[in-house]
């Protein structure tokens, strides 16, 4: 845990998006949402594909954040730019 908080804390998106999902899940940590939401926004900010889906998928859902569908929308075009391969189709769905 401590070498991926290193990484996390050096700016490295993947290691950011890593450690938020273990405080999300309480997987080998003690959970805690707000600071998971956190390390999945610095990941997301930093073009972290499946970062921009999580919080495209929590702002869609309502999971961890208030639902808010044009943040949602948002979230969805930055992981289909940064290449998260179902993004588009959820787009395309969130049009209905």
């Amino acid at each position: 845990m401590d070498q991926g908080v290193g990484a996390s804390g050096q700016g490295e998106a993947h290691a950011q998006h890593s450690l938020g999902e273990m405080l999300l899940s309480g997987r080998g940590v003690e959970p805690n949402i707000a600071e998971g939401i956190e390390w999945i926004e610095r990941a997301a900010s930093q073009g972290h594909a499946s970062a921009c889906a999580d919080l495209g998928r929590f702002y869609d859902t309502g999971k961890y954040l208030e639902k808010d569908p044009d943040r949602a929308r948002y979230w969805w075009q930055q992981a289909a730019r940064h290449g998260y391969p179902q993004a588009r189709a959820i787009i395309e769905a969130l049009g209905r």
